[in-house]
């Protein structure tokens, strides 16, 4: 029986092995083609049947995934894996429910949906503040991932990669905290300013990566 699930482990891990650059090429695509600098282009992307398909075979690529598989990336490249994982995800439920402007406010229950993410059942709640947060901190994940509403932080437009990750999580905070749904200050040179709401609900992952959230938002204005 132990040989059986063995090879079976095998199998999973070969599939999952060819797939990788397949993966990182088709959500490539769609996020270059679809994420706009007014939001991401659900209207275009629904009539689009190729590509809709397209997005769904990547999220189908993270079922397949190990736990153990994973293990033998970096820890950046792990955390790359979850997010993109997490965003390609809420691309594929936001589209089935479009037109919609808050995912939240019509379906308070949305975030506990559950789906086989890395070899586990989660729900995006579970892999978000259980997974991210938890086992791969970094406060700058809040801009990294993509709740498919007005005032959330957009997406990239191309996969979240190990080897720069660095660099992209930098881009996407400076971008967000500098845009009108990050920090907007009430006057010009005034020391007041409206933050988004993000900064109220995580204020203790800022905290403790910088200190203070004024700190956080400080480094990147």
């Amino acid at each position: 029986m132990s040989k059986i699930v063995s090879i079976f482990i095998c199998i999973l891990v070969f599939f999952a092995q060819a797939q990788e650059s397949d993966w990182r090429s088709h959500y490539g695509y769609i996020l270059n083609k679809y994420v706009k600098e007014s939001g991401f282009d659900y209207v275009t992307l629904k009539q689009s049947q190729a590509d809709t398909h397209r997005l769904i075979s990547v999220t189908k690529v993270f079922e397949v995934y190990t736990h153990e598989y994973i293990q033998q990336f970096s820890k950046d490249e792990q955390f790359a894996i979850y997010v993109n994982a997490y965003n390609a995800w809420m691309l594929v439920k936001a589209l089935e429910l479009y037109p919609i402007e808050s995912i939240l406010n019509k379906y308070p229950n949305f975030y506990k949906e559950s789906k086989i993410i890395v070899g586990r059942e989660m729900t995006f709640d579970e892999l978000e503040h259980e997974i991210l947060r938890k086992q791969y901190f970094d406060a700058r994940v809040h801009f990294a991932v993509n709740c498919a509403s007005k005032g959330c932080p957009p997406l990239l437009n191309e996969p979240y990669a190990g080897h720069k990750l660095e660099q992209q999580l930098e881009q996407v905070t400076k971008n967000f905290i500098n845009s009108q749904h990050g920090v907007q200050l009430t006057a010009p040179k005034s020391s007041v300013a409206q933050v988004s709401q993000l900064f109220e609900w995580f204020s203790q992952d800022f905290v403790k990566q910088e200190g203070s959230v004024v700190a956080f938002i400080n480094k990147y204005l």
